[in-house]
């Protein structure tokens, strides 16, 4: 009877921790509101046929190494309408924190939270109504945000079912004029479908594929990630801190990267055998980076070379480490973020 009663406990904190209560006002706002919004876009898109697009939302879902792959599409497609402003959509709030000055971006939105569900099973198995439906019940806040917005194109950077499923329905709900996706499952809620094959073709140019649709085509490759001033400023006090001998040259090694997605992680050890050549026949001084969670690699490394290599991993921000990398003369990382960077 005790444990019954701690489950009901529980069942009731999960469901207060949705706070269904605010979501249905929510959805019933939305609900009003929608019909009025797509009647007056409707009657300035009549009066307006000619205009060049003046407000861009993308939407991508990934993390942080792909939002730097997919810098050089946000190139072209500012550089093909100079005068409009790209909102961007993400689900995580790592990657706000690391484009948040990004120049490409005027605003961008991170995903609410969706607690007590896996979310993921909302969208991956729906079509048509229902899928129409999932994102006005989930994320009613963003919408709302969002719905006056006044879009004329909406591209969706999907990678998996999830993020071709909701981003397609969220430009969908939002009643963008011109909506480009994958083409695939759910496109029929697209004006244009793009034909982008992820398996075969490098990641930053299956993006500029994207922007086909919209007869943009681009040459440069190149990733943008502009280093402020202030985050060079900090590096340089951490490496003072840590008694970094700038006069040498610098060597950033990441020995880490999140394992549950990346089983391609070198050992430890490689690594350390790496530190002691860099540091005793090449004269390098050597950096150990990461975030919170390559502590431990970066400390196992540390304490079997000694003052050979210094680590300050978990000190430094990801555009803090950006100005890391730009100080160097060379990386040695896993396939994780910080190689693309």
């Amino acid at each position: 009877m005790r444990n019954r009663f701690r489950n009901l406990r529980q069942q009731f904190y999960a469901w207060r921790q949705r706070r269904p209560f605010e979501r249905l006002g929510m959805v019933a706002l939305l609900l009003v509101i929608w019909p009025f919004k797509f009647a007056i876009q409707a009657l300035l898109n009549t009066f307006s046929r000619g205009r060049r697009p003046q407000r861009i939302i993308v939407i991508q879902l990934a993390g942080l190494g792909d939002t730097l792959m997919l810098t050089p599409a946000l190139a072209a497609l500012q550089d093909y309408y100079p005068d409009a402003k790209i909102d961007f959509v993400t689900l995580h709030g790592y990657v706000k924190n690391a484009f948040q000055n990004h120049p490409r971006f005027n605003m961008i939105t991170t995903l609410p939270a969706y607690p007590g569900q896996w979310i993921i099973a909302r969208f991956v198995n729906r079509s048509g109504l229902k899928l129409v439906l999932a994102p006005i019940w989930c994320y009613p806040s963003l919408l709302l945000k969002h719905l006056f917005s006044r879009y004329d194109i909406g591209i969706n950077f999907a990678l998996s079912d999830f993020d071709r499923n909701l981003g397609n329905a969220l430009l969908y709900c939002l009643n963008v004029r011109r909506r480009v996706g994958p083409a695939g499952l759910n496109d029929k809620l697209l004006t244009d479908a793009a034909p982008v094959n992820y398996g075969r073709t490098q990641r930053a140019t299956a993006y500029l594929k994207f922007l086909e649709p919209l007869g943009i085509s681009a040459a440069s490759r190149a990733y943008e990630f502009p280093v402020r001033q202030n985050d060079l400023e900090t590096v340089k006090l951490a490496l003072r801190r840590e008694n970094v001998e700038t006069s040498r040259p610098l060597a950033v090694i990441h020995p880490g990267g999140k394992i549950h997605i990346n089983s391609r992680r070198w050992p430890a050890e490689y690594f350390a055998r790496v530190c002691e050549f860099l540091s005793d026949d090449e004269g390098f001084e050597i950096v150990l980076t990461g975030d919170d969670d390559d502590v431990e690699v970066c400390d196992q490394i540390a304490r079997s070379l000694g003052t050979k290599v210094k680590s300050i991993a978990g000190r430094l921000t990801f555009t803090e480490t950006a100005a890391l990398l730009s100080m160097c003369q060379l990386c040695i990382t896993n396939d994780t973020s910080t190689l693309h960077l």
